[in-house]
């Protein structure tokens, strides 16, 4: 009995059962009970449990309750079949939706949401909707997002609806075909715009390499000339004899420009 007592408590408490609907059954159950036990048990044992009922705001009686006599096993049970025939309404469910995560965005293989959703969309286009992170997993929520999430949808309607939208659809296409690299840069995600810098680097660093060699082409060939011009000042100065035969002699050792002028000059002063 004490058992019993203490769940109703806990059903009233609770907020399952209300007060009022189970006074009803707690008479039934007392006249069930009298003619099994003695008067003076059933009327402490009433008390008991209409204080229960009443305890909806608070405490449980500790009034003591004679269970000798009782025997559970002979205690009728309840027909509810009787009782939803008496026109009791049933008890009203209150269905709970959940939060609207908005609408998902699949991926393919390797591809990253950080690097692949083009953000700079959202500054030169109107998009009627928010880009969300989920456990590394992107969502596009609608502006008119409500919140419920209708049975066998993953995203409420205004968010599901997000699949038609012209922006929304392209993006996805270029984030699946790939895009241009003379494409506006807003329409680049960030992996895109890595891509584009990589290329342009290689491209500045074989540029400087060309410009590099060209000017060590330039120096050289600026030498030879001046190398050039002192030969022909030397052969017009008339200071060196037999010229002839010491150019005829450099040419077949291979000697350059340079070598045959520092030979001239040497030759000039009685040197060679």
């Amino acid at each position: 009995m004490q058992g019993l007592l203490t769940m109703l408590t806990k059903f009233i408490q609770a907020g399952h059962v209300q007060a009022d609907v189970l006074e009803g059954k707690t008479a039934r159950l007392v006249r069930a009970m009298e003619a099994l036990i003695p008067k003076a048990t059933i009327l402490t044992q009433a008390r008991s449990i209409r204080e229960a009922s009443a305890a909806s705001q608070g405490a449980v009686s500790n009034e003591p309750i004679d269970v000798d006599k009782l025997d559970e096993h002979a205690l009728p049970v309840r027909d509810s079949a009787s009782n939803s025939a008496k026109g009791k309404a049933p008890a009203r469910t209150r269905r709970i939706y959940l939060e609207c995560p908005g609408l998902r965005i699949l991926f393919g293989p390797g591809q990253n949401p950080y690097t692949t959703y083009a953000w700079a969309m959202h500054v030169h286009h109107e998009t009627p909707w928010d880009p969300m992170m989920i456990r590394d997993e992107m969502f596009v929520r609608s502006w008119n997002c409500n919140d419920i999430v209708p049975d066998n949808h993953e995203a409420c309607i205004p968010c599901e609806a997000l699949v038609r939208n012209n922006v929304l659809r392209n993006m996805l296409k270029r984030m699946k075909e790939g895009i241009h690299e003379n494409s506006p840069h807003h329409y680049q995600p960030i992996a895109g715009l890595l891509g584009i810098i990589h290329i342009k680097s290689a491209r500045i660093n074989v540029l400087r390499l060309l410009k590099l060699n060209d000017n060590r082409a330039l120096l050289h060939r600026q030498r030879q000339i001046e190398d050039s011009k002192r030969f022909v000042l030397a052969v017009a100065s008339g200071k060196v004899t037999r010229i002839s035969a010491l150019v005829r002699t450099a040419v077949k050792r291979g000697s350059s420009v340079r070598a045959m002028v520092v030979s001239m000059e040497k030759a000039a002063v009685d040197l060679y």
